[in-house]
């Protein structure tokens, strides 16, 4: 009986951590003028494109 109560309370547990997870990444993605899963890399190339960087050199690949 006390492992069943063990497994309960691990299974409400990680159900409360993976909603309270998905309510955050909702508000954020909701409240962003943008969607920032997708358009992350997006705005990455326009700040290389505007540091003046070459897309397709060998450095912007071999550089972290």
């Amino acid at each position: 009986m006390p492992a069943d109560r063990i497994v309960l309370v691990v299974y409400i547990i990680v159900i409360i951590t993976s909603l309270s997870r998905v309510f955050c990444r909702a508000r954020d993605h909701l409240s962003a003028p943008f969607d920032p899963t997708f358009e992350t890399l997006n705005l990455c190339t326009i700040s290389a494109i505007q540091k003046g960087k070459n897309l397709y050199g060998p450095a912007n690949y071999s550089n972290p």
